[in-house]
């Protein structure tokens, strides 16, 4: 038997709650993050710009305008992990980006 206590905590529960955003937060150091559906419903989350860019295995996620809340599939670039990684990305990314 559910109490009215139990009743009502459940109905402002995720998208019923009238402050719902969809989902969406912003971790402590600047990314956005979502619910990762695919780990369960452990509470678990993973950063919005790496869902929205599907990297292969191996590689990063970087953001071109270094703006960690821009999460524009226009504004992501996928890049090999690798050692000399800070090194070269400043360099590839000014290559690809309009003057």
């Amino acid at each position: 038997m559910t109490t009215t206590y139990q009743k009502q905590r459940k109905a402002k529960l995720g998208s019923r709650n009238p402050r719902w955003k969809g989902g969406k937060a912003k971790a402590s150091n600047g990314y956005t993050t979502v619910p990762a559906p695919w780990k369960g419903s452990g509470g678990q989350r993973e950063y919005e710009h790496v869902v929205k860019a599907k990297p292969k295995r191996g590689q990063l996620i970087h953001h071109k305008n270094r703006n960690r809340a821009d999460n524009r599939p226009s504004n992501l670039l996928a890049t090999k992990r690798h050692r000399g990684v800070k090194k070269g990305l400043a360099k590839r990314i000014a290559e690809e980006l309009p003057e």
